[in-house]
């Protein structure tokens, strides 16, 4: 019995290993702020935290560019693939609407940049129509359009000059960054307002880079990883009953 479940269980649990390999860790970007004002239920001077979560897939899709001295990864409209797979942030409620076809949901935009000086970050996740809502609300129920951050003079990127995942790029860059002040900043835009009025202002603090847990296996995977457990516990059964 013990050289039977030897000889077959390693094999499935070699497989399990197999096909638990392949599912990726997403990228998680924390950025610690504090509020220049008090307006849409924030209090001047709080301390509130926003998270964005790369997807782990993004292919290069227009108008992503990839040069010397800058990589920008776009979702410019709701027919691409989402660039962030969540976004939340303190006091915010509702649940952030990736990009589809069918809702017309935010276009996102990251960017890395270094045009003779420090080399920046900037994200953006957006519903484009004034009238739209990223599906997440302000503390104080006002729906939410938009998200901006600028991070200036972050670390030393590089600039391979082609396409590559966002999540795999940074996950080479996992750290804590303290971005310069105080050019460094995050901007909440409400449904219906253009971004130059109406807006909430927060001061960057530091931005995070972490790995998360493994992302949700695919049904493919989900019913592959199934079927190897369900056939291990099979087969020990059976040769019990043998016995």
């Amino acid at each position: 019995m013990n050289s039977f479940l030897q000889a077959h269980g390693c094999r499935l649990v070699a497989l399990f290993a197999f096909l638990t390999a392949g599912l990726s860790a997403q990228v998680t970007f924390t950025v610690h702020t504090t509020a220049r004002y008090s307006i849409y239920g924030y209090t001047a001077g709080q301390n509130v935290t926003f998270s964005f979560v790369l997807s782990d897939e993004l292919p290069n899709q227009a108008p992503s560019s990839f040069i010397a001295w800058q990589n920008f990864w776009a979702e410019s409209d709701a027919a691409q693939n989402p660039l962030w797979a969540t976004v939340s942030g303190t006091g915010l409620t509702g649940n952030f609407l990736a990009a589809s076809a069918s809702n017309g949901s935010p276009s996102s935009i990251t960017m890395i940049k270094s045009e003779s000086g420090p080399d920046d970050l900037h994200f953006l996740a957006t519903n484009p129509d004034l009238v739209g809502s990223m599906g997440l609300s302000l503390p104080d129920g006002t729906p939410l359009r938009s998200i901006t951050a600028s991070f200036e003079n972050v670390t030393d990127f590089t600039y391979p000059g082609v396409f590559t995942n966002p999540a795999d790029y940074f996950a080479a860059y996992v750290g804590t960054y303290t971005p310069e002040a105080p050019y460094s900043m995050l901007v909440v835009v409400p449904v219906g307002t253009l971004d130059g009025g109406g807006t909430s202002l927060f001061n960057v603090d530091e931005v995070v880079i972490s790995m998360g847990g493994p992302s949700i296996p695919e049904p493919t995977t989900f019913a592959l990883l199934f079927g190897c457990s369900a056939l291990l516990g099979a087969v020990v059964i059976r040769r019990r009953r043998a016995v």
